[in-house]
């Protein structure tokens, strides 16, 4: 009877000390912990490989063998775009997560300058580390860099009196506004340059607590990113669309709601977050995967797609 009574005792306690791990661990039995992954994916929805844990924007090198992960207050990895190896981990600049590469592996982005007290556009040489600004104007931000496929323009939003799309010539040394009637974020050039695609972020829905959804649509861009104001009565949510134009500014085109757009190599896909793609005039969209993919990037030859993915743990 003792013997039967150990051994009862000794289950149960083994029990309670199990159940009492599992929820120290995981918090709840509902809720899978998590973690952010950089991944890629075949166009076609298939071969889908995560390759290193942690958040960003990546994007891959024009030579496609690496992918450059730009992180936001830290600086940028560079990964094997086959094994996740890490390769190069810079931890010297901020805000890295807006960044573009050129074919030359020079890398723009976009970061607080001592000189302006503003938020400037700058020039990482790889391939002797130097650093140069190359926007000290008088606009409160400058972001969103964006290289034509020869290296020689680079486009992106400028925040002054107005919002601007601007382009920047480094052959003519020559700044060019393209457009000042809109919002543009994550701007990008087609690979003939012929047209540019963004989002655009002034228009809202407005919900209040009773579950009625209107859209008001603010003359002036009251706010850069998508935010939540949360209140007694209602909330605030970016309705984000976007904007297809050619390089001066005319035949613009809504082709819907989306964020982080990227144009295929070729030109003739645009991928967003979701994981989305679709043609290049808003048709046949398709989801890549199940899950909710960010920051998508085509590989050079089109074939795959660089994004940001929460893995959960039973995968």
């Amino acid at each position: 009877m003792k013997l039967e009574f150990k051994i009862l005792f000794i289950f149960y306690i083994t029990i309670i000390l199990s159940s009492c791990m599992y929820f120290m661990h995981d918090g709840s039995i509902d809720s899978p912990q998590s973690s952010t992954w950089v991944c890629t994916i075949n166009t076609d929805g298939t071969g889908l490989h995560y390759l290193y844990e942690s958040h960003g924007n990546p994007q891959f090198t024009p030579d496609g063998t690496k992918i450059i992960l730009g992180i936001d207050d830290y600086g940028f990895k560079i990964l094997d775009a086959e094994l996740g190896t890490v390769l190069v981990d810079l931890d010297t600049l901020s805000n890295f997560s807006h960044y573009a590469i050129s074919e030359d592996n020079t890398i723009c982005f976009s970061a607080s300058s001592p000189v302006t007290n503003s938020r400037d556009l700058f020039l990482f040489e790889s391939t002797n580390s130097s650093i140069t600004n190359i926007t000290m104007t008088d606009s409160i931000l400058e972001n969103d860099p964006y290289f034509s496929n020869n290296g020689e323009k680079i486009i992106f939003l400028s925040i002054g009196i107005l919002a601007e799309l601007i382009m920047y010539d480094f052959i003519e040394q020559q700044f060019t506004i393209i457009s000042s009637s809109d919002f543009y974020v994550f701007p990008q050039f087609s690979y003939d340059e012929s047209q540019i695609i963004y989002n655009n972020l002034n228009s809202y829905n407005l919900i209040n607590i009773n579950g009625q959804n209107n859209m008001v649509t603010f003359e002036g861009n009251l706010e850069f990113y998508p935010c939540s104001i949360f209140g007694n009565e209602m909330t605030f949510s970016a309705d984000s669309h976007i904007w297809k134009m050619n390089i001066d500014g005319s035949e613009l085109m809504d082709l819907g709601e989306g964020f982080h757009p990227q144009f295929s190599p070729d030109g003739s896909k645009i991928a967003c977050d979701g994981l989305h793609v679709m043609n290049n005039d808003a048709n046949n969209k398709q989801n890549l995967t199940d899950e909710v993919g960010e920051y998508p990037h085509f590989s050079p030859d089109g074939s795959k797609i660089v994004f940001i993915m929460e893995r959960y743990e039973d995968e």
